[in-house]
């Protein structure tokens, strides 16, 4: 016990001070259980001069605060046990299936002891298993807290795939799938030393190298397919032919993919020298396996061939496939006769999505050739204003000196460009200006939003009032469109009815009206009709 404290807890305790920056001097803690070997006074000794502080677990309660058996040692003897409950209960079940008596179950050292070192290391595995979890959990950065990531070494990572390379193989592919903290030129060398083609392929793909992925998928597959073959054609029962086929299946499914995921990015030799010989490696074992009795097997190979073919359809020109089969003399052998079934459906799938495009070329050139035609009418009309003066400004278009641009809408309303320029009647979209027509699209929306000037303002309070809001939304006018729009309001100014009522009411109208009444202005008019007659009927 005590070369365990000065060989373990003392340098472990040392690194800990060094990297939490603490004084070498600084007390620790170590807690024990009550084994007599712990609370022997040499081992006490030798923790205060360690400068370590022992705190002993009451008995019996190990289980409840020791810290190892809560977070290690209690889940490691827990998973132990299950493996021997397992095991014990796969004992007396195979007693039960043999007899109808139960036989004492052999508890002996020399047979637990092999099994426990069987049960330890499955117990390991599934620790490794949730601690890689954690690490790739830990080892992500987060958007919101990214100060929580792990920064792990890129030799750190090759290292522990190089450790999985030799001791858990099939991992490998799916490890550097879902992390990126490794170095691509080392990590493919690993995988190449230990020749794991799967994990190679991944890795030259990544690295841009798509014939040299695509090589070394197809040379595994050319190998299963070879050995399918061999056990077909000599008659060995002790390979499971569903389990080789399905072998073969997943990776045609994965060249596929393969071929897929990378073809859109290639010109068309490319992608030719990549399908072709995909086709070739899956009908070469047909050709060897015409003659034999089992059809599912063919049937088999059929379904795979089209799938295939189906796919190559996506990224390889029908004519061009027919193309290669018929000049090529690797394929004008017949060598292709046996899919000339799927040849045949493949040509009316062909003929099918050949009508069914120029169908749908007919139809758009007739759409567009409609709303052109519509178009054109709409842009030859010629459209004709309402009357001779603009809706804003009131001013005649017909004028010697007048320079301005004239918009005429559908509608008939016409205006001076600034006269829209001014009231806002223009919205730029895509760096071009679009007009609308002003009072249309006031009169529709219920409101006026002219920023400009509003008319019928008899009371010139009021209209001082309204020019003091629309100061700060006026914008700058030349002297000519002033004058206008003094004109205007001029023009359509009438005296109210209360002031009419007011000149009326008063006493003296005779000395009021001789000079200032509103009865003796010039404009001043009276609208006056008789009755309408009643009609008797």
């Amino acid at each position: 016990m005590v070369r365990y404290i000065e060989t373990v807890l003392v340098p472990y305790t040392d690194k800990v001070k060094e990297e939490l920056d603490l004084p070498i001097r600084q007390q620790s803690i170590a807690i024990f259980d009550v084994f007599r070997a712990h609370r022997c006074q040499e081992v006490l000794d030798a923790l205060s001069k360690a400068r370590i502080q022992h705190v002993f677990v009451p008995a019996g309660c190990t289980g409840e605060l020791q810290p190892m058996d809560l977070s290690v040692n209690g889940e490691l003897k827990a998973a132990m046990k299950n493996e021997f409950m397992n095991w014990y209960a796969d004992m007396v079940a195979e007693d039960l299936k043999d007899s109808s008596t139960i036989n004492k179950v052999d508890l002996r050292l020399s047979v637990l002891k092999p099994l426990h070192a069987k049960w330890l290391s499955k117990v390991f595995h599934d620790f490794e298993v949730k601690e890689r979890h954690y690490l790739a959990r830990d080892t992500g950065s987060s958007a919101i807290h990214q100060d929580r990531g792990i920064n792990i070494e890129p030799h750190v990572f090759e290292l522990y795939i190089d450790l999985m390379c030799q001791f858990k193989p099939n991992e490998v592919l799916n490890y550097i799938k879902m992390n990126e903290g490794y170095r691509l030129e080392q990590t493919l060398q690993i995988c190449r030393k230990y020749k794991l083609s799967e994990a190679t392929a991944f890795l030259l793909e990544k690295a841009g190298d798509i014939q040299g992925a695509f090589g070394i998928i197809l040379q595994k597959l050319q190998a299963k397919l070879k050995l399918f073959v061999d056990v077909m054609q000599g008659g060995n029962t002790d390979k499971d032919l569903n389990v080789l086929f399905l072998e073969i299946d997943t990776l045609a499914i994965v060249i596929i993919q393969l071929c897929q995921r990378n073809s859109g990015k290639m010109d068309e030799a490319s992608r030719e020298a990549l399908w072709f010989p995909l086709l070739e490696t899956v009908m070469t074992p047909q050709r060897k396996l015409k003659d034999i009795d089992n059809k599912d097997v063919l049937d088999d190979f059929n379904k795979l061939t089209h799938h295939i073919l189906n796919s190559m359809m996506g990224y390889i020109a029908l004519p061009a496939i027919l193309q290669k089969i018929m000049q090529d003399p690797a394929y004008n052998t017949g060598k292709f006769g046996e899919v000339r079934e799927l040849i045949l459906g493949m040509l009316e799938t062909y003929n099918y999505e050949q009508t069914l495009m120029k169908t749908c070329k007919n139809l758009l050139n007739h759409d567009i050739h409609v709303h052109l035609k519509s178009l054109t009418s709409a842009a030859v009309r010629g459209y004709i204003p309402r009357g001779d003066n603009c809706n804003l400004c009131n001013k005649l278009f017909i004028n010697q000196n007048e320079t301005d641009s004239v918009v005429v809408f559908r509608c008939g309303h016409s205006y001076h460009l600034p006269c829209l320029r001014s009231v806002g009647s223009v919205h730029v979209m895509d760096g071009e200006e679009m007009w609308a027509c002003y009072l249309c699209s006031h009169s529709k929306r219920g409101r006026i939003q002219s920023t400009r000037f509003h008319r019928s303002l008899s009371n010139p309070n009021q209209a001082a009032l309204q020019q003091t809001k629309e100061k700060s939304k006026e914008m700058t006018l030349d002297s000519q469109h002033i004058q206008a729009i003094d004109a205007v309001r001029k023009a359509m100014k009438t005296p109210s009815r209360m002031a009419i009522l007011t000149e009326l009411s008063r006493s003296d109208t005779r000395s009021v009206r001789g000079s200032s009444g509103i009865f003796h202005q010039e404009n001043f008019q009276l609208r006056l009709a008789p009755p309408i007659a009643p009609t008797n009927s």
